[in-house]
């Protein structure tokens, strides 16, 4: 290692990292500064040894050179690469190419020009024998003279190489001899120019890269690998392994796709060759090797094979008949291959014929079966078109396969109607509840003999009935057929909310009343049964995935209540309760932090961008952006980040859109904060002039060390995070200091000009005061350019300020940083001043125009020792940059001496070198601010041009004679009938632009918006034909003054001249606004409107071209209840302990009768009015507040961020960081109203219904709606409440609600509308007239007296028909009697849910005498015994009966000719006591003989003739007592049965 110039070095050990391969070491040395070693066209691999190497021109000082061997042991192999750093730590990727070429071919000039072509060869060795490895071939002139050429062949393939794609995308193989890759081919001119570079190239087009001739370039191949390299298998008895061979050709690598291409020839004829050849002219190719791939990949659409199968190719045999041929000749076992028969479609019209064939039935080949039709077939076999055994179309349903055949479907969101020809869904309805289940078996089953169809679908009942859900998981559990899992889900269907990219709304669960939780259902669908429990920690969550075992559910992702999540759940299935079961933490993102005063802007529909604020009376300068669909906070960049704006508070701010960007402007504000008794104090900063200085107001200063007061920030979505730069905005011309007194102050103090100032030069270069607490708006206010408008603020005197200003934002131009080193000169020797006019005369290269003399400035002077040629200096320059591209830009392109330019200045004889080799890198520059032309409004009665000016409006606008409907007209000679034009100035008014006139008459006032801070600004579109400024409230007097507080509207349009505003004529008053009549009795409604306040947040929604729209007010403040005496800002900016006067109202102006005459004449004809929106929620409304930060999204969601606020408990200030969600579109509660029969009575089992009718808080038809019906009833089964789901029907904001009660009682219906659960819903309260309340005639009417009380109805549910089947019947003698005996039971009539008939049914009894043992009747051929009924009216019937005939008899009760009842019974009638005259004996009576037995019977029976019959295993002795007595004759006579004498007193025979 040395010096390439001798001298003293110095080496530092070496250091090897192993585990890297990484050789480090440092060189100390000293090099001559003027001595350069220049290695021209060297191939330098760029982007950090990454990317493709390229041409370049390498300066140095130093050159290393070293070696790097194999070891003797065999390893992977190395790809070395080379970078060097410089004393700056600065890494120069050079020389950065594979160094591990074995062997390499130098062919020097001397050789290339002889008349034979030239050949070289490498060769290696290897195990002794020694290998041909890569040969090349130069035809004789293929190259000119001067020069030399080189390649090389390297040890191993290049790992990036290696692992790159082929044009074949399968098993590519490197097959070259030793694995040789040729690499690094280029040529060396004999100097280092690029001409003489050139001319080693050939005389083409291409010279400079084209040869002559076609060089040859050959690599030798291995023959081994490529035999196998199409892939090997070994047969199934493991005795042979057959492999393919592969193609074989010569691929170079592109850089610019990363990838090989082949060369020519590589088919199937190139298989068995030796070696692979390439030709080329074109030497930028720097890499060849020997590539194989296999006979047939996937490529073409050929086939397959790659290694373990093969194909045949168009260019063999091909026949059915040709046996595939596998290496070495072995013959395949595989079938024989066929083309076959089925398209390759490679076009649209390809497509419609295969299709087109495939419905003809006309295809040659059999398709392969495709989906199945599920649906219920008619007779024919089609599908029927009334399917009434079908669920309903839905989406976001769950399902679950329960067994290998059957599905079940549950909720999901149906739709409000369906196209019957497609259908498809046309609109969205509500909620589902059903849960079907599908029967793949019944799938393409006909109608039964009966002709019934027969539906793969059943609808499956569950007790209790579940309510409806969307995004919920359905688990089956293994094993288990009749049971399944429901885990999560809502009522609130954010996914579709999602889909639409609408907001999901606001919806905070943790710590309130709400029932949006978490949901875990046990569905035994077989048993008709369901268990629903929550876990009240959880919200409720749907939308998400879920994977389970037999012993743990995993939920993942989706919604958590209303916010899209990542958190994952786990529930373990055997666990007693939900709340055991279900375990895990959510992710919640973090946003900004409390503040005030954002800035809020909504760049897209899907995102809302915040920046800076106030927090504690400090500023914060950070941006966040929120992503609407996820509720999730990104922060794009802290406040003390690089390059942002400085922390102020009081700012403006404002956005525009332009060229697809979003641009954001902040612009003044107070540095550090308000300090008492320095902040508007005078002082630093004042008209403009001097540096910013903490706690005064920020300035223009234009000096290096001061950061402008006006920044903007550009935004494109195409990346993630956003693409996004803060930029400086300064004026594009500042006026002189000898034009700024006068041409620049009289503006600042309402003076008219004067002849000092030329009327071109009159306010062209002007900045604005310094301010806080103004306003900025941008709009397409003149000839159709975007321009904003400032107006307003306090200065740094606390006086407040009245003046317009325009600032050309469209016209903005970049202002770049440039570099530039010059020799001649160091840094104390060369005069700034020198440099301005050489650059001015553009170095006498190009002429600058006039006023680049404001476009060069803050430049940096430095000693610049690296230039060979010293003394020279590095100047950096700030310049605009189209300013620069017409002086200086020709600079950067050459290089020289410029004594001639300099001969004019004092430098006359200096020699002035500009070094062109340095300045490369800062010709381009880089944008670092921006500037524009910034305009003022002249107020002044003398103005011609740009002038801010109003009309002498009348103050009362409920004046009788209506005098505020037109200006002031004038009753000055000459000029009367002319309406009265005023100046801005607040003093002087004129009638014309000469002056004169004078002031407004009595009751009249200037419309000029006049002195205001903390004011409102927005801009309007009138009638879709001007583009005006609409100014709102605000405080009208100076900082240390006594408060003066508006709620005044004014309209500013503007023309070719002229800034003109009107009063705006609106339903508005306060007594605290100057021009009102105290003493003046108002109408009542002229005081509706906002109290007057500062600070409010203001939006404008749905001004298009069409409609004006309504401009929103929310918030702001006031001083405190009896506390007057200063402004309530300086109460707020000092912490007065006694507060201040905040709000939380929200209010709407109607502009859509707003006419553009009004607004630019004050011809007016109609006042508009304002409108308090009566924000539902309570406790869940925003707090008192001002400063916050409000944006509308395009579906009118009105989003409510931050603010500041009073806290009377604690008397302290301090800042919100909520985020309020008002969906302004959706029903508004006080205007929905309920009718419909369904609100009075039901029938029970039997559907009922009624409607709901809303409008939003502007009386429209609402664009989406949430509702909650409760029906209550204590016979509820399951918690005593159900909840039906309203869907849309029709008209748009019109529901229907449709329930089915079971139980006879009476229920309570209400109706809650609104989002994000219970507490943010509110019961509906409009008025329906009571003539139609009950029936479906909608009549809905709002109340002049808003409403305060919620709908409540109360709904009696009669029985429905009467069910026999469910009727029953109770009593004794129902199944027992006994003869001669009259039984009764009773009979009670019930529906089919078992409430009670009220009676009237027709009952009947029919009893006939039964042959139990032969099921009939004893006599078929008589009349059944009948019973009489008795209808008790309340749904039970006695039923009374007399049978004489004992035995068994079928009892048959009917209930309107149906059996019923539980019918039939067997009804046993007994027989009764038994009489002796009905008894009688029989048997051996007559013929007894001596000796012998005799039977003698008796047989007893009732009075009716029925036999006594008794059970002998009860009663073995029988139950009556018969007594035998035999006598002799005669008999005695005593037949007195209390004798009880034995043979009447006759003897008796004893035996």
């Amino acid at each position: 290692l040395k010096p390439i110039n001798g001298g003293g070095w110095r080496l530092g050990k070496a250091n090897w990292v192993q585990e890297q391969g990484l050789l480090s070491f440092i060189v100390i040395g000293k090099t001559d500064p003027q001595d350069w070693v220049v290695d021209s066209n060297v191939f330098v691999r760029s982007e950090w040894g990454s990317g493709p190497e390229v041409l370049t021109t390498v300066y140095s000082k130093l050159k290393v050179k070293f070696t790097v061997k194999n070891g003797v042991t065999a390893r992977p192999a190395i790809t070395s690469y080379v970078w060097s750093c410089d004393g700056s730590n600065a890494m120069i990727a050079w020389q950065s190419a594979p160094i591990l070429g074995y062997n390499a071919i130098v062919v020097p000039e001397s050789e290339l020009h002889a008349t034979e072509d030239i050949v070289r060869t490498i060769t290696k060795e290897q195990n002794g024998v020694t290998m041909d490895v890569a040969e090349f071939t130069l035809p004789a002139g293929a190259i000119n003279e001067d020069c030399s050429m080189y390649f090389e062949v390297l040890e191993e393939s290049i790992p990036e190489l290696v692992t790159s794609q082929t044009r074949y995308r399968q098993m590519a193989s490197f097959v070259g001899a030793l694995d040789s890759v040729i690499m690094a081919i280029y040529f060396d001119g004999s100097s280092f120019s690029m001409e003489n570079f050139e001319h080693c190239g050939g005389k083409g087009v291409n010279a400079v890269y084209d040869l002559n001739l076609d060089m040859t370039i050959g690599l030798a191949v291995d023959a081994a690998s490529l035999r196998s390299a199409g892939g090997c298998y070994r047969t199934e008895t493991n005795t042979a392994e057959i492999c393919v061979p592969s193609y074989v050709g010569m691929y170079n690598w592109q850089d610019n796709f990363f990838q090989w291409r082949e060369g020519e020839n590589i088919d199937y004829t190139s298989i068995g060759a030796t070696a692979v050849e390439y030709q080329t002219s074109d030497f930028r190719t720097i890499v060849f090797s020997a590539i194989a791939t296999p006979q047939c990949c996937d490529y073409n659409g050929l086939a397959r094979a790659c290694g373990d199968k093969i194909c045949q190719e168009s260019q063999g045999a091909s026949t059915a008949s040709s046996p595939g041929v596998l290496g070495d000749g072995t013959l395949s076992k595989m079938p024989t291959l066929a083309t076959s028969a089925r398209p390759t479609l490679t076009s649209i019209t390809g497509l419609g014929s295969y299709h087109t064939e495939a419905s003809s039935g006309t295809l040659n080949y059999k398709m392969r079966s495709g989906w199945t039709d599920v649906c219920i077939l008619d007779a024919s076999g089609a599908c029927t078109t009334s399917q009434t055994e079908w669920f309903s179309p839905r989406f976001l349903h769950a399902t679950a396969a329960v067994s290998a055949t059957r599905v079940l479907i549950y909720g999901g969101i149906g739709c409000a109607s369906t196209n019957p020809s497609t259908s498809f869904c046309d609109s969205i309805g509500g909620v589902l509840s059903d849960l079907w289940e599908l029967d793949t078996l019944k799938v393409g089953q006909l109608p039964g003999s009966d002709g019934k169809v027969i539906s793969p679908m059943t609808l499956l009942e569950t007790s209790p009935q579940l309510s409806g859900m969307t995004g919920m998981i359905l688990t089956p559990l293994e094993d288990v057929d009749h049971r399944i899992l429901m885990f999560g889900g809502s009522s609130n269907p954010y996914v579709l909310n999602l889909l639409n990219g609408t907001s999901p709304g606001k919806a905070v669960y943790a710590g309130r009343n709400d029932t949006e939780v978490f949901e875990y259902r046990n569905i035994l669908f077989r048993a008709a049964k369901a268990e629903n429990q929550t876990v009240s920690t959880v919200g409720a969550i749907s939308g998400h995935v879920a994977v389970a075992n037999s012993t743990t559910v995993v939920l993942f992702g989706g919604y958590n209540f209303n916010s899209l999540s990542s958190a994952v759940y786990t529930y373990t299935i055997s666990a007693a309760n939900p709340s055991l079961g279900l375990s895990g933490v959510t992710f919640q993102a973090e946003g900004p932090a409390a503040r005030a005063y954002p800035g809020l802007v909504k760049p897209d529909d899907t995102s809302i961008l915040m920046y800076g604020g106030t927090y504690n009376q400090e500023g914060v300068a950070d941006l966040w952006e929120l992503d609407l669909k996820t509720q999730h906070w990104n922060i794009l960049h802290s406040s003390d980040a690089d390059g942002v704006p400085r922390k102020i508070v009081h700012a403006a701010f404002k956005a525009w859109y332009q060229d697809g960007q979003t641009y954001l402007i902040v612009q003044g504000g107070i540095n550090k904060g308000y300090q008492s008794g320095v902040t508007f104090t005078g002082g630093p900063g004042n008209l403009a002039q001097g540096l910013s200085v903490d706690h005064h107001l920020s300035n223009h200063a234009d000096d290096w060390s001061a950061k402008p007061n006006v920044f903007f920030w550009t935004t494109s979505k195409e990346g993630t995070p956003r693409v996004s730069n803060w930029f400086g905005f300064w004026p594009r011309a500042q006026a002189d200091a000898a034009d700024w007194m006068p041409c620049c102050y009289p503006i600042y103090v309402d003076q008219p000009f004067d002849e000092t100032c030329p009327t071109a030069k009159r306010g062209v270069g002007c900045a604005p005061q310094d301010r806080c607490m103004h306003t900025l708006e941008v709009g397409t206010f003149t000839a159709g350019q975007n321009s904003m408008i400032m107006y307003g603020g306090l200065d740094n005197s606390g006086n407040v300020l009245r003046d317009f200003w325009r600032i050309d934002v469209e016209s903005k131009i970049e202002v770049k940083d440039y570099f530039l080193v010059i020799s001649g000169f160091n840094s104390t020797t060369f005069p700034l001043a020198i440099f301005q006019a050489l650059a001015l005369d553009g170095f006498g290269l190009s002429n600058c125009p006039p006023e680049a003399a404001n476009d060069i400035y803050r430049t940096i002077v430095m000693d610049m020792p690296e230039v060979p040629v010293q003394p020279a200096v590095f100047l950096q320059f700030r310049m605009v940059s189209s300013v620069f591209q017409g002086c200086l830009a020709k600079l950067y392109e050459a290089q020289g001496t410029y004594e001639g330019v300099v001969a004019s200045t004092n430098l006359t004889g200096s020699t002035v070198d500009v070094n062109s080799q340095y300045n490369r890198m800062g010709e381009n520059g880089d944008t670092v601010e921006m500037k524009t032309y910034i305009y003022p409004y002249d107020a002044t009665v003398q103005c011609k041009d740009r002038c801010v000016r109003g009309w002498c409006q009348y103050d009362d606008f409920n004046d009788t004679d209506s005098r505020w409907q037109e200006p002031e007209v004038s009753t000055e000679t000459n000029y009367n009938g002319e309406f009265i034009r005023c100046g801005g100035d607040g003093t002087t008014h004129t009638l014309d632009e000469n002056g004169v006139g004078g002031q407004c008459g009595t009751g009249y006032t200037c419309s000029h918006p006049g002195n205001r801070h903390g004011h409102n600004s927005i801009r309007v579109s009138v009638q879709g034909q001007a583009e005006c400024l609409l100014t709102f409230g605000g405080e009208v007097g100076n900082f240390h003054d006594a408060p003066e507080i508006t709620n005044e509207a004014h309209i500013g349009c503007f023309s070719a001249t002229a800034l003109t505003f009107t009063r705006l004529p609106t339903t508005a008053g306060t007594l605290s606004v100057p021009n009102v009549d105290a003493a003046r009795t108002y109408p009542s409604n002229y005081w509706a409107s906002p109290a007057p306040r500062r600070d409010a947040s203001v939006a404008m929604m749905g001004n298009t071209g069409s409609e004006n729209g309504r401009l929103l007010v929310f918030g702001g403040f006031a001083n405190a209840v009896g506390y007057s005496s200063r402004s309530p800002v300086k109460d707020y900016l000092e912490a007065a302990d006694y507060g201040v006067n905040a709000f939380n109202d929200l209010w709407y102006l109607d502009l859509n009768l707003l006419t553009v005459e009004c607004a630019r004449t004050a011809m007016c004809t109609s006042l508009l009015t304002w409108h308090q929106v009566d924000v539902p929620g309570g406790s869940s409304r925003p707090l008192e507040r001002w400063g916050a930060g409000i944006v509308l999204d395009p579906q009118d969601n009105l989003y409510v961020m931050g603010g500041a606020r009073f806290d009377a408990t604690t008397k302290s200030y301090g800042q919100l960081d909520d985020t309020y969600l008002y969906q302004m579109r959706d029903p508004f509660y006080k205007y929905c109203a309920a009718t419909g029969s369904g609100l009075r009575s039901a029938k029970a089992g039997v559907p009922a219904h009624f409607y709901i009718k809303c409008t939003d808080i502007f009386g429209l038809d609402p664009t989406t709606a949430k509702f909650k019906v409760d029906i209550e009833g204590d016979v509820i089964a399951g918690g005593g409440r159900i909840n039906p789901t309203p869907f849309a029907v029709g008209t748009p904001g019109l529901y229907k609600v449709e329930f089915r009660l079971l139980k006879v009682g009476t229920y309570t219906i209400t109706v809650n509308v609104g989002r994000g659960g219970d507490e943010y819903m509110e019961g509906i309260a409009g008025v329906e007239p009571q003539t139609t309340r009950y029936n479906d005639v909608f009549e809905f009417v709002v109340s002049a007296t808003n409403p305060t009380k919620s709908m409540s109805e109360d709904v009696t549910v009669t029985p429905g028909d009467t069910d026999p089947r469910v009727s029953g019947a109770n009593g004794e003698f129902l199944t027992a009697s006994s003869a001669g005996v009259v039984g009764s039971f009773s009979v009670t009539a019930r529906d089919s849910f078992e409430n009670k008939r009220p009676g009237g049914d027709t009952v009947n009894a029919l009893m006939n005498l039964w042959d139990v043992a032969n099921g009939r009747a004893v006599d078929e051929s008589a009349d059944p015994q009948t019973g009489t009924v008795d209808d008790n009216r309340d749904g039970q019937f006695t039923v009374s009966y007399r049978l004489t005939r004992a035995g068994i008899y079928r009892l048959d009760l009917e209930i309107a000719n149906s059996l019923a009842a539980q019918a039939p019974y067997l009804l046993l009638v007994h027989s009764d006591v038994a009489v002796p005259e009905k008894t009688f004996v029989f048997g051996s009576l007559l013929y007894v003989k001596q000796g012998d037995a005799s039977n003698i019977f008796a047989q007893t029976r009732d009075r009716y003739g029925n036999y006594i019959r008794v059970d002998p295993v009860t009663y073995p002795e029988g139950i009556e007592n018969v007594l035998f007595e035999l006598c002799k004759e005669p008999l005695g006579n005593n037949t007195d049965p209390e004798a009880n004498l034995a043979c009447a007193g006759g003897e008796e025979e004893q035996g």
